[in-house]
């Protein structure tokens, strides 16, 4: 029996590719080993990155899908979906076939999900292939998505004074990046899950980051602690420390 397919790294790197290559945007992984997101994907406009971002979840292998001739359909469970239509970012999903080298795309919303008698159901159309084509209809989703966040949720929005975690003896002193996990949650579903962590307090280097999971590479000015502000104070906040970089 083999102990490794390359079979879901196979996609992620096509999809990055793509991404990369033909749209022209900007792909981040989000290597967090639970049921979120594989990576988001930045607009850029005029060879600068816009802030605009679309989650996106990568499934590889036929055997993900069942073909009905002109679209794959992925079966999922009430939680991935609940998950999926939740995140304050609009969420993708990609179908990727190894076998025939092709990629297709769809947003995971109506009218693309549907029940079934023990979960959900997403019909990715064949018509919908992820390439420079697919610009277009990714920045109508943004575009519906923005209007959206601006009536209901951004109104939502209170930030947090930033508050310190303590770093040291969580890394060595040569350390000069710090990696960590964040996960985000919240009673209130109409509150946007986002987190600002900084190198100092209100100062200094800052990454503003959305969802309910992600990682967070941050440069380090000091070794003694960061500090993270969260979009309203009903948002509760688990941190833990991966790894960091050093300049040995």
């Amino acid at each position: 029996m083999s102990r490794y397919t390359p079979t879901e790294r196979l996609g992620i790197n096509t999809v990055e590719q793509i991404v990369l290559k033909e749209l022209q945007w900007i792909f981040r992984e989000q290597p967090v080993v639970d049921m979120g997101v594989d990576a988001h994907i930045e607009v850029v406009r005029d060879g600068s990155p816009t802030g605009q971002l679309l989650a996106l979840q990568i499934k590889t292998g036929a055997s993900h899908f069942y073909d009905t001739g002109d679209a794959l359909t992925y079966y999922a469970t009430h939680v991935h979906i609940d998950y999926w239509r939740e995140h304050v970012l609009p969420v993708l999903i990609a179908a990727h076939l190894p076998d025939t080298s092709e990629t297709y795309w769809a947003q995971v919303s109506p009218p693309n999900v549907s029940p079934t008698n023990s979960g959900w159901k997403i019909s990715i159309p064949k018509s919908n292939r992820l390439s420079a084509n697919s610009a277009a209809p990714m920045l109508r989703i943004l575009q519906r998505q923005a209007s959206i966040q601006n009536i209901y949720h951004l109104s939502k929005i209170g930030w947090t004074q930033y508050q310190p975690v303590q770093i040291e003896g969580f890394i060595p002193p040569t350390a000069n990046h710090i990696n960590l996990q964040y996960r985000l949650t919240s009673d209130d579903v109409a509150i946007p899950l986002l987190i600002r962590v900084a190198s100092e307090n209100g100062s200094g280097i800052m990454q503003e980051h959305s969802g309910p999971s992600g990682v967070v590479n941050l440069m380090l000015t000091n070794h003694c602690a960061i500090y993270v502000s969260l979009s309203h104070p009903s948002v509760r906040l688990e941190l833990t420390v991966q790894g960091w970089e050093d300049s040995l």
